[in-house]
């Protein structure tokens, strides 16, 4: 008994895969691959030829034949996994006789024909898939893992925007705003090549840039309650997600259409806003200092000239002019205007007068400051309350009267040093602030009370009055004092017949004879003689009227009072005559 030990060897020829997509892979040949354990593992596609030897080192090997030509030379494994080459019976090497139980010698092979999956993990940043390649944010790690069912992963490579494949070693960072194309594919240790697989991002690490615009009624960076702020943001590469916006120290909230102010009280405010792209990058924030102005302007009118408040009225002149000032310490005054007596507006530039017209005027006045606010009023003194202006255009009316002995002739009026000169003027609107007289061109001087003029002659009066908006009126009279009675003239009937001395009377008496007449007479150098008056004896005082018969024998007393139309008195001495 001798044993034959055959040795069956099988040999490959490997074939080489050259696949391509974008740019070329690296080369990979198809080889078997036995592991540590001693599994064999065989490429699919790689065929297998079967050798025969009696020794170990195969030194005098013979290739087999299979029977059938076709389909065993070269032979294909034909089942994924575990494949057997494999005898009838086993045989005891040393007896050469069948080993009992029977047992079946076989070989294993495994076959190998699918090659890895590879799956990329992008790590670490936000992700959006909003546009039609996915957009990934700051520090972005890309890595690769690899699976295969039969021999294992030799290696997997990478190639990144179109450069040479590299064998992937750790995580890739990819940390530039770009469009990436990652292609990917892993090989297993019998040179199965996976099919490239290829993915397209882009990687946007630059924030979003947002600016506010300003709508409605502002300047510069006064705003009215009815400006509008509002906020866009551009982002060009993975889009808006979302603005946010606080004013003053408030909270972040998600800006939406508009931002509403109207709320906030007059004055500064900050308004604070940022925007976030898709991808989380964050633009750092803004501010925006801006001034609310909720006040409109402060109008103030002011009468300039001639006025004078009296009775709820205030009275001005044709002169007086009323001037209107606006104030507005933020945003400054636009534009003001004004109407008379509800008349039409028109744009105040300068102070005007109202109407050439007397009575009753209210002036109403729109002020409006650059970002709209606008104030409408009615004039008012100080703002105490309304207020109408009454234009006085008349000067007061002057007269001037004489209180006591007055006597006219013709166009001369003639009064003595006790009759009172009287000055009135009387103002139906503002009122009589003054009069003033002169005496002869003399020093003015103001009227109070009435006057009286001590000395005769001839005088002029000029004097004049003003209400308290300044109307002016003038009037001039003249007059004559009279302080001076009639001169008194008596006439006797006839001549004295001689003369009596009597021991009682101190001068020698005149003698006249019985039927003795006295006329009585009076001359005024200024006026009339009014009357002429009389005593005879011891009678009372008679009103001279027609000649005095004196008939009573002996001493005969007589006394003559002559008047002017003044009341100016001439007193003539007592006349003592004696008649027979």
């Amino acid at each position: 008994m001798y044993a034959r030990r055959f040795i069956l060897s099988l040999f490959a020829v490997a074939s080489t895969l050259n696949l391509a997509i974008g740019q070329e892979i690296l080369n990979h040949t198809k080889e078997h691959y036995s592991t540590e354990d001693g599994r064999l593992y065989w490429p699919a596609d790689l065929p297998i030829y079967i050798f025969i030897a009696s020794t170990p080192e195969a030194s005098d090997s013979r290739r087999l034949k299979p029977e059938i030509a076709e389909h065993g030379d070269p032979l294909f494994l034909d089942t994924e996994g575990i494949n057997w080459i494999r005898s009838n019976w086993a045989i005891n090497n040393e007896t050469m006789e069948s080993v009992r139980p029977q047992v079946e010698v076989k070989y294993p092979v495994w076959r190998d024909g699918l090659a890895p999956i590879t799956s990329i993990q992008f790590n670490t940043a936000e992700r959006s898939t909003a546009a039609d390649n996915p957009f990934y944010g700051p520090g972005l790690k890309v890595s690769a893992t690899s699976e295969d069912g039969g021999s294992g992963v030799q290696a997997t490579y990478v190639s990144v925007d179109g450069n040479a494949y590299q064998q992937y070693t750790d995580t890739l960072a990819l940390e530039k705003n770009a469009r990436h194309v990652l292609r990917v594919y892993s090989v297993d240790y019998v040179g199965n090549v996976e099919e490239p697989q290829e993915f397209v991002f882009d990687v946007d690490v630059t924030p979003p840039v947002t600016a506010h615009a300003l709508d409605g009624e502002y300047t510069r960076n006064i705003l009215s309650t009815r400006a509008q702020i509002t906020l866009s943001s551009q982002d060009p590469a993975s889009g808006i997600s979302r603005i946010y916006y606080a004013i003053d120290s408030g909270q972040m909230r998600p800006y939406r259409s508009s931002i509403p102010f109207q709320t906030l009280p007059d004055g500064n405010h900050v308004l604070r806003y940022y925007s976030v792209d898709r991808v989380g990058n964050a633009e750092p924030v803004k501010e925006y200092p801006f001034y609310l102005d909720r006040n409109p302007p402060e109008v103030v009118a002011t009468i300039i000239g001639d006025q004078y408040q009296n009775r709820g009225r205030v009275f001005i002149s044709d002169r007086t002019t009323v001037e209107l000032s606006a104030d507005d310490n933020h945003s400054g005054v636009r534009s003001m205007v004004y109407s008379v007596d509800g008349g039409e507006e028109k744009d105040y530039i300068e102070p005007f007068p109202l109407k050439k017209s007397e009575g009753n005027h209210v002036v109403t006045f729109y002020a409006v400051d650059r970002v709209g606010n606008g104030f409408r009023g009615e004039f008012k003194e100080e703002y105490g309350g309304r207020q109408s202006l009454s234009l006085d255009m008349e000067a007061p009316k002057v007269s001037y009267a004489f209180g006591g002995s007055q006597f006219d002739s013709r166009d001369t009026t003639f009064i003595t040093s006790k009759t009172e000169i009287r000055l009135t003027a009387n103002d139906g609107d503002s009122g009589v602030k003054q009069i003033g007289y002169k005496i002869n061109g003399g020093q003015g001087q103001v009227y109070g009370d009435p006057f009286t003029v001590d000395d005769e002659g001839f005088y002029m009066i000029d004097f004049f009055s003003t209400d308290f908006v300044n109307n002016r009126n003038t009037l001039d009279f003249f007059f004559v004092v009279d302080n001076t009675g009639p001169e008194i003239e008596s006439i006797f009937s006839a001549e004295p017949i001689g003369t009596i001395t009597l021991n009682d009377k101190p001068a020698p008496l005149q003698v006249f004879a019985s039927g003795l007449t006295l006329y009585l007479g009076a001359t005024d150098a200024m006026v009339n003689t009014k009357e002429i008056w009389y005593t005879l004896n011891d009678s009372a005082p008679i009103r001279y009227s027609r000649p005095v018969k004196i008939g009573r024998p002996g001493i005969n007393s007589i006394t003559v009072k002559a008047v002017d139309e003044l009341g100016n008195e001439t007193e003539m001495d007592q006349v003592e005559i004696f008649v027979k």
